[in-house]
């Protein structure tokens, strides 16, 4: 058990990242782990207890009750309440329990899942040039409490983003350029060039959250029973109406397994004996709670994704940008020159990717490291406005 729980925080170590918000971490982190310790719990269960216990006539001998629990656990199972009568034999094939022995592979499955869309923003975001979790720990180390490898530090990551913001500038020059970057602003095309391919990806990825959470809750319909999609509400609805719902259909404790017996010398014997699938009572309690958590997780993605698109308009990129250059001093006032010119460092220099990584470093540094970084680029911007009034070259092309 020790040795399972060191290998989980391991693996949740090996998913943290410096590019994620709370929301994806809810995700690809917490999701992922409630999965795969339930998965388990379950298997250590299944495979090292009694996952099942029929109830044999008397005649059988202790083989053969053993040889009816392991056929029964093999072959499925079937559910009907007590308060109806078995029906025949071949009305009974859409009433059997065909998931129990495979909870734990499908929340293994679940997990991975959970997994894919944080993979997909690694590998396409890593072609932006962005190495936002790169920065973030550059930007983390301990010490940076030295002022001198503070600035260094400050330094290397300014002259990086810099590069990539005139690598990735439109090249071309003239009024068709001037205006491919305009509609590109209102984000109307998506490109590298354009400074808005990351920020996108970033969106993307995040609906592939909200899919993935959806998606297991229709899968989950399919292979549980149809039904499931509204599972957790029937529950509540039941505890408050004072009814109870230990004898669900979905996860039954006691079910019916037919089987055959063919003895030497004589005919097949046909029996039907009552099972108990114990851990059925853990998947219930397990999948009522997934239940709820993906429910949680879709609308909690549903409002990152909100979030991110109103946080990442101009008008709410130039007050970030302005806050910092307000505190270090850079701005003396509010008159419309500055807020022309920050504009244009905000909307035609930093633009929509630039912004984001500024946000990350924000967000999972601190608010200082941030404003030095701006501040840099601010300055560096300033330099390069002053040689050339129709055009900000990078430091590339100097």
């Amino acid at each position: 058990m020790s040795g399972f729980i060191a290998a989980l925080k391991a693996g949740v170590q090996l998913m943290k990242r410096g590019d994620d918000d709370a929301y994806d971490r809810l995700s690809s982190r917490y999701s992922v782990a409630i999965c795969l310790v339930f998965a388990f719990l379950i298997s250590g269960g299944q495979y090292i207890g009694d996952p099942i216990d029929c109830w044999t006539p008397a005649e059988f001998s202790g083989q053969w009750t053993k040889y009816a629990d392991q056929y029964c656990w093999v072959k499925n199972t079937y559910y009907v309440p007590m308060t109806q009568s078995i029906p025949d034999h071949d009305q009974r094939s859409g009433l059997e329990i065909t998931y129990y022995q495979w909870t734990p592979i499908i929340l293994a499955f679940q997990a991975l899942l959970f997994v894919i869309p944080g993979l997909l923003w690694k590998v396409f975001s890593s072609g932006a040039g962005y190495d936002i979790h790169q920065i973030v720990l550059t930007c983390n180390k301990s010490d940076l409490l030295n002022p001198e490898k503070r600035d260094g530090v400050i330094a290397y990551v300014t002259s990086h983003l810099d590069r990539l913001l005139g690598y990735r500038r439109e090249y071309r020059d003239g009024g068709l350029a001037r205006m491919r970057q305009r509609v590109a602003e209102k984000g109307c095309m998506v490109g590298k060039r354009y400074g808005n391919y990351l920020f996108i990806l970033y969106i993307v990825v995040k609906f592939f959250y909200i899919g993935v959470a959806l998606l297991q809750l229709y899968a989950l319909n399919i292979i549980i029973g149809s039904g499931y999609h509204l599972y957790g509400v029937q529950v509540i609805s039941d505890l408050i109406n004072n009814q109870g719902w230990e004898a669900s259909p979905f996860f039954p404790r006691v079910t019916l397994c037919d089987f055959r017996i063919r003895k030497l010398g004589q005919n097949l014997h046909k029996y039907t004996v009552q099972c108990v699938l114990p851990y059925n009572l853990f998947n219930e309690k397990i999948y009522i709670f997934l239940w709820w958590w993906l429910v949680f997780v879709a609308a909690m993605s549903c409002i990152g994704v909100l979030v991110w698109l109103v946080t990442l308009l101009p008008k709410s990129n130039m007050r970030f940008v302005g806050k910092y250059l307000k505190v270090m001093n850079r701005l003396s006032g509010q008159s419309d020159k500055e807020r022309k010119l920050v504009s244009e460092f905000t909307n035609r220099y930093l633009r929509q990717d630039g912004v984001f990584v500024l946000r990350m470093v924000s967000s999972h540094v601190n608010d200082l490291t941030a404003a030095e970084i701006i501040c840099s680029l601010w300055d560096n911007f300033v330099a390069y406005r002053a040689k050339s009034v129709d055009d900000i070259p990078s430091k590339h092309d100097a």
